[in-house]
């Protein structure tokens, strides 16, 4: 260090066994981390504690009672410092340093507004959370961490709305033309099928037959033949008995 004239700054020097301990480095908490869900640990890395005081100390410090600027204008350089903190501490376990800081936005944003339109109490019915980030558009980390919700933009649409643009494709322009215009045509029947007269006769022809397994096969081929059986109880009762 001394040939390229460079001093190690020994309050901020220290050598960390990184499976065990954690460190701080460049805004970010190397180390060992634990799952919230199982409990398990883990090697990664979050923003650190600092990275997320010194955001929140910057927009409480924007948001001040001396800040007279038009609300867009204010929104805009908010979301903004927002984008670039989200930008760079974008890599690792970041959640729950996001859900921090949107919770402390939200307040400090419902304050100011509070002050700004002389709101009587804490203005969470008139600014609450949805209003803040829906209406007034102010950004939400844990909505640029997790994505939109799987239903945005359809959860809202009515059922009978669903179900029509679920058939819209099946019965829309086109489809509806050529479905109207086919020729309907009667069915074709087979000349060749026997009558329910001829398969009468037939079942009744083969209970008659000698051959037992023959009058078994036919017994259970033939659709008609339990109306032949009734009608001829003694063979049913033969063949019962075998």
């Amino acid at each position: 260090m001394t040939r390229i004239k460079l001093t190690l700054n020994e309050a901020k020097t220290g050598i960390k066994e990184a499976r065990t301990e954690s460190f701080n480095f460049l805004g970010y908490t190397f180390g060992p981390h634990r799952y919230r869900k199982d409990g398990h640990w883990y090697l990664g890395a979050s923003p650190s504690k600092k990275s997320v005081l010194r955001i929140k100390a910057k927009v409480g410090d924007m948001l001040r009672p001396s800040n007279v600027g038009a609300w867009e204008e204010v929104r805009d350089r908010l979301n903004q410092i927002l984008r670039g903190w989200s930008g760079y501490f974008s890599y690792g376990t970041r959640l729950m340093a996001y859900r921090a800081v949107d919770h402390h936005v939200y307040q400090r944003v419902r304050d100011f507004l509070t002050r700004r339109h002389q709101v009587k109490g804490r203005g969470t019915r008139r600014f609450s959370d949805q209003v803040v980030h829906d209406e007034m558009g102010v950004i939400r980390l844990r909505r640029v961490h997790l994505g939109p919700l799987p239903c945005a933009g359809r959860c809202s649409q009515p059922g009978s709305r669903m179900r029509e643009i679920r058939t819209s494709g099946l019965m829309s322009g086109d489809g509806k033309r050529a479905t109207a215009s086919r020729p309907r045509t009667a069915p074709v029947l087979d000349s060749t099928l026997p009558s329910a007269a001829e398969r009468d006769r037939r079942a009744t022809a083969a209970l008659r037959s000698p051959l037992v397994p023959d009058v078994r096969f036919q017994y259970a081929c033939l659709p008609d033949a339990s109306r032949a059986m009734r009608s001829h109880g003694s063979h049913c009762s033969s063949l019962r008995s075998w």
